[in-house]
């Protein structure tokens, strides 16, 4: 496998950093945009997932079992970096233009989750080298099966479902948030 389609593959983790930075430089604009940053986090998710779910249609049985697991590990264990580096990984194997399309996609939602995180940390700027760390772990983690080549070509649609399954999860605890804040 290439090196320059994992490192395309790490642009979409560098939404967060971007995101962050945005936050730090426009502090005054946080507040104002901050329910458009929600829509453009909530957006990309939404396409990621129905994008992952196109591609796990041809085996439907065993994809609706990890898409059920996904949405169980998710409800306890809300790290996205973790799914997005699970559904890049299978992406990779399977098809580069279908990477790109999905770290364009994870990129936007780190931009946006990036500026939220700041919003939400302005006086806290320890707090921020942690979590970037963390998420690029998590985000790493499935890289290190990478070499695994052949069986994730022929069950990628399991690694797609449950990606999928847990990014529900996110997805749902977003829009609670988002009933519950004022703007």
């Amino acid at each position: 496998m290439p090196l320059k389609l994992v490192l395309v593959s790490l642009i979409g983790f560098f939404g967060l950093i971007f995101g962050m930075v945005l936050g730090f430089l426009t502090k005054e604009e946080l507040k104002p945009g901050k329910k458009y940053f929600h829509l453009l986090l909530n957006l990309a998710l939404l396409s990621l997932i129905f994008i992952l779910i196109t591609k796990i249609l041809s085996n439907l049985f065993i994809s609706a079992i990890f898409f059920l697991l996904g949405i169980l590990v998710g409800y306890f264990f809300r790290k996205n970096y973790l799914y997005f580096g699970i559904a890049i990984v299978a992406s990779i194997i399977i098809d580069a233009n279908l990477m790109v399309l999905l770290a364009g996609l994870i990129f936007l939602y780190g931009l946006a989750n990036g500026a939220l995180l700041t919003e939400a940390n302005l006086n806290r700027h320890k707090k921020i080298y942690p979590i970037i760390v963390s998420n690029l772990v998590l985000f790493a983690l499935p890289f290190a099966f990478i070499a695994m080549d052949e069986g994730i070509k022929q069950h990628y649609y399991i690694l797609f479902a449950f990606s999928a399954g847990a990014l529900i999860m996110s997805l749902l605890k977003n829009f609670q948030n988002l009933r519950s804040m004022e703007y």
